[in-house]
């Protein structure tokens, strides 16, 4: 008779287990949120999270947004957890468009060889913009002006 108690209870446990087991991964997608006020490092760890867990970048940066995020900040850590600069830039542009030439030097600030990608993509995001966004690409440290011009036919009109 004790052996059957002491198997029921062993079950139990491994029951408990394989719950807490299973449960763990929604533990942090639960616990993933964007709060306003977040310094870099909390800023950076968050994004991660929300990468690991599969979000697009598009979610990403709305969900930044919705919580009041500065959205060059969430650039930068997008592009420093190893994402696509310019898919970085044109996604938080779809969603900030006000924040575009900001979003450009933070990306152009980060990977300055990229900037031919990275200012066709703003541009292609706000050509609306298009003349501020070169204008403000061509004051990065480190970035190849020639560059940043030859965006222009690529990505859009500068008179828009």
């Amino acid at each position: 008779m004790k052996e059957s108690s002491n198997t029921n209870s062993s079950s139990h446990i491994v029951y408990a287990l394989i719950l807490a087991l299973c449960m763990a991964p929604m533990a942090g997608d639960a616990q993933a949120n964007f709060v306003a006020g977040m310094d870099a490092r909390q800023l950076s760890q968050e994004v991660k999270v929300w990468l690991k867990s599969g979000n697009s970048l598009v979610v990403i940066a709305k969900a930044a947004h919705d919580a009041g995020l500065n959205s060059e900040q969430v650039a930068s850590s997008l592009i420093e957890s190893g994402q696509n600069p310019a898919e970085v830039v044109a996604a938080l542009i779809k969603i900030d468009p006000n924040a575009a030439r900001l979003i450009t030097v933070a990306a152009l600030t980060k990977k300055p060889a990229q900037a031919s990608a990275i200012t066709a993509a703003a541009i292609s995001a706000a050509p609306q913009q298009s003349r501020a966004i070169i204008l403000e690409a061509l004051t990065v440290p480190d970035v190849n002006p020639s560059d940043v011009l030859s965006a222009t036919a690529s990505g859009g009109s500068s008179d828009k």
